[in-house]
């Protein structure tokens, strides 16, 4: 049995997968990264469902994943450090969006709670364990995409001086 490239993008698209591969796209985390890589990080995510109400992780855990909303929407609820303070919604996450992407840099506590919305959710969750295994630490690859992008930046300047604009100006 063999299924054709239109064949598996079709079955692919209907899963979602591509969609959640042009999320991942816009991820400042995963920016540099190459399609393969944004494939194999779409191929280790998770499926993670929570009913209305349900949270997906609270304001002060430990983070560890990264999720993509996939159906539904999540509320973003912070509460203050002062004592009795009462959790305050600050955003919704709707459909493609993203939360958590922090977890995946460091291993700090999470700055707001998420919960399912007005509905059940569906997301996508990647742990740092797994990103880290397909691609290495993390600081890796923002290291070398800061290299790329000074890098980029120097020719660009080396360009501009050797084209005698350093000094020019806009202004007639």
């Amino acid at each position: 049995w063999k299924l054709g490239r239109a064949g598996f993008r079709s079955v692919q698209s209907k899963l979602g997968r591509g969609d959640l591969t042009k999320v991942l796209r816009k991820v400042d985390v995963f920016s540099s990264l190459s399609f393969a890589q944004l494939q194999q990080i779409r191929d280790s995510m998770t499926e993670v469902s929570a009913a209305e109400g349900d949270r997906i992780f609270r304001q002060g855990d430990v983070g560890d994943s990264f999720f993509v909303v996939m159906a539904g929407e999540a509320e973003v609820l912070r509460k203050s450090a002062e004592e009795g303070a009462e959790e305050v919604q600050i955003a919704l996450l709707g459909e493609a969006t993203y939360v958590g992407e922090r977890a995946l840099l460091k291993n700090e506590v999470r700055a707001a709670s998420i919960r399912a919305h007005a509905g059940p959710l569906k997301a996508m969750r990647l742990a740092r364990e797994d990103f880290e295994r397909l691609l290495g630490p993390l600081e890796k690859i923002l290291d070398a995409d800061r290299r790329a992008r000074e890098g980029r930046a120097q020719k660009e300047a080396d360009f501009i001086e050797s084209s005698g604009l350093a000094n020019a100006s806009r202004e007639s």
